[in-house]
């Protein structure tokens, strides 16, 4: 497991790394509204690919897993439903456009769509070698294609100031390192073996996880397309920078107690050992909200040094309004995605994932109708948060029938209250010093009480775990 974990860990590093790092360059060198657009494409391309595409990905692993060399059939019939789903999620984009950014259709429409073939071409390959269990592969070609993609990418934006041009070369790299991962994927088919997976069955096994990815990107997309179907590309352009911003550092914290902890969850679960895994998924729970709580009270109390030394000065208000908000939505969909999410894994109820997700997308969608006109950056941000609750709520009460996770109820108060502790220290220190230092300075002093609380926090849930186990 290990040995698996340091092999992906590139691929899931280097382009959530790339992605931000664009992020950064783009908020400097391109114009906010160009900014804007370049964020729209990647918002509405990973809509419409993801809520339609990655379907077909998820039934070649589900059916292909295993075998030393996939059957030729499934990978023709994968590829084929690949690409009439990918033509589809086009067509779906195009009509996106049109509603809300027909200022500017033919270019952005012709970026969302050489995005979404690129992209699906690229998971593809990468897909087909992850189920062949060629780790290597699948992960250098992802590793060095978000490396390329980041430099590329941030050089254009330098040089061109223009969206059109840095997102077309981050297609060109998904098409160039997608053939090269569907031929290394492709020369290990055979033709030997009979495909029993019929088509029926493919289709039954898509329409749960279409109806997953479309609600779920209502809630972590739909702020940002009704913002600029109300508004414009500038003011998009400073909400993605701030959201991206606010939410990244909390999904890394969660991914990465989840990459062993589902694996520990489905092994007890696995040799019937029922009853440890309500304890674990609460332990899991507590460990994240143990880094996450003391973490957004850094966050937040130093968002006003944060805004003035990484972003332009046009972006300080998106960024000092909707962070906080945001970064407590972050949260509460990570704990829904990482810890109750499991007990329908686990017990092979993925279907019961719906509700949970259309209530918060339908929250989402009523808050934005009410908010967004009078108070755009705010009511955005409102609309992520209280969708991700309210899809933590409904999860966390459904979830009872399958799994009673216990809530770890001193671990989240004790982690709660150094969260607040740490607020109200790196607040007074930016309200303190703001006149007296550098606000280099003042977010170093502010990152050095925030670390240590976290330090703490963290060593506070260690000797927790070793109480329980003895």
């Amino acid at each position: 497991m290990h040995k698996s974990f340091l092999i992906y860990l590139p691929s899931v590093l280097l382009p959530r790394l790339s992605s931000f790092v664009l992020i950064l360059v783009g908020s400097h060198y391109l114009p906010a509204d160009q900014f804007g657009y370049f964020s729209l494409i990647v918002v509405i391309g990973e809509f419409a690919e993801m809520t339609f595409t990655n379907w077909t990905r998820i039934s070649l692993t589900r059916f292909g897993s295993g075998a030393a060399m996939l059957p030729y059939d499934l990978v023709k019939r994968t590829f084929s439903i690949t690409a009439a789903c990918s033509a589809f999620s086009v067509l779906v984009s195009a009509a996106v456009i049109f509603a809300i950014a027909r200022e500017n259709f033919t270019t952005v429409f012709a970026c969302v769509a050489t995005y979404i073939v690129s992209i699906s071409l690229l998971r593809l390959g990468i897909s087909l070698n992850q189920c062949q269990d060629n780790k290597v592969a699948a992960s250098s070609i992802e590793s060095v294609r978000a490396a390329l993609t980041l430099a590329a990418g941030s050089a254009l934006m330098v040089f061109y100031h223009d969206f059109l041009y840095a997102s077309l070369c981050g297609s060109l790299f998904n098409i160039v390192f997608g053939i090269l991962s569907v031929r290394i994927g492709t020369a290990r088919t055979t033709k030997e073996k009979d495909n029993s997976v019929d088509l029926k069955t493919l289709l039954t096994f898509a329409y749960p996880l279409i109806l997953l990815a479309m609600f779920s990107y209502m809630i972590t997309s739909l702020d940002k397309a009704l913002l600029k179907s109300y508004y414009d590309t500038t003011t998009l352009g400073h909400y993605s920078a701030a959201f991206t911003f606010a939410r990244s550092g909390f999904d890394i914290i969660a991914t990465a107690f989840n990459i062993g902890g589902f694996v520990v969850v489905s092994t007890l679960s696995n040799q019937g050992r029922h009853d440890e895994v309500p304890r674990f998924l609460s332990r899991q729970m507590a460990h994240i909200t143990a880094i996450a709580l003391p973490a957004a009270g850094l966050f937040i109390g130093s968002r006003q040094a944060l805004a003035t030394t990484i972003f332009p000065p046009d972006y300080y208000d998106a960024f000092v309004t909707a962070t906080p908000i945001i970064a407590f939505g972050a949260i509460a969909l990570n704990i829904k995605n990482f810890v109750y999410d499991n007990a329908f894994y686990i017990k092979l109820k993925n279907i019961l994932q719906i509700p949970p997700l259309a209530v918060g997308a339908g929250i989402s969608a009523i808050l934005g109708v009410v908010l967004l006109r009078a108070h755009p950056l705010m009511g955005a941000a409102i609309m992520f948060a209280a969708g991700s609750i309210a899809s933590l709520l409904a999860t966390a009460l459904l979830s009872r029938r399958l799994v009673d996770i216990p809530l770890p109820l001193k671990q989240l108060a004790a982690s709660a209250l150094l969260g607040v502790i740490g607020w109200g220290i790196t607040d007074r220190l930016q309200a303190g010093l703001s006149t007296m230092l550098s606000p280099y300075l003042i977010l170093a002093l502010q990152g050095a009480v925030g670390g240590a609380i976290i330090l703490f926090s963290t060593r506070m849930m260690a000797k927790a775990d070793r109480k329980a186990l003895a």
